[in-house]
């Protein structure tokens, strides 16, 4: 679901908000390993969605939704590759058995990982491109660095007393 943050802000925000989030479940579930992977893995997944995103919307005539999936397909192969390899590697590291056996289960291990990623990947690309036109239509959104990069001024006003901080 943070590909839809990476959308109405930029992709570097993005990039933070999606790895610390998501490294902060992993320490807070008892995943501390995945830790920085993670950070690592959901950073380079949304910065990578938001670039494309935008460039997509710029440079092609395609509908929103549709760039939205595009670029989650994109993002989301790079998440399931990040947590093979890591699953790969860590049953390479940790494994303490014989070089032939390692091998095979560090790639076994990466191979388990790839169905619930997918699961996850599917799930927040389908909830995305189903809640992007809704969030589209909410002025406050539409309003800031959204969907470009181009900047929109926005005027405020205030009324008598009022003040804007």
């Amino acid at each position: 679901m943070f590909f839809l943050v990476v959308i109405f802000l930029s992709p570097f925000t993005g990039f933070l908000s999606a790895g610390i989030g998501s490294m902060l479940s992993d320490v807070l579930s008892g995943y501390a390993f995945y830790a920085v992977p993670t950070f690592l893995i959901k950073g380079l997944c949304a910065m990578t969605a938001g670039i494309l995103y935008r460039f997509l919307t710029q440079h092609t005539q395609l509908k929103s939704s549709l760039c939205f999936a595009l670029s989650g397909i994109i993002a989301e192969i790079i998440m399931i590759s990040g947590y093979f390899m890591t699953d790969f590697l860590k049953a390479l590291l940790f494994s303490g058995t014989t070089a032939k056996q390692m091998l095979s289960l560090a790639y076994t291990s990466g191979l388990a990982s790839i169905v619930p990623n997918l699961i996850q990947a599917s799930a927040g690309i389908i909830l995305g491109v189903l809640l992007l036109p809704f969030l589209l239509k909410v002025p406050e959104l539409s309003t800031t660095e959204t969907l470009s990069s181009k900047s929109v001024k926005v005027s405020h006003s205030t009324t008598k007393g009022e003040h804007l901080i």
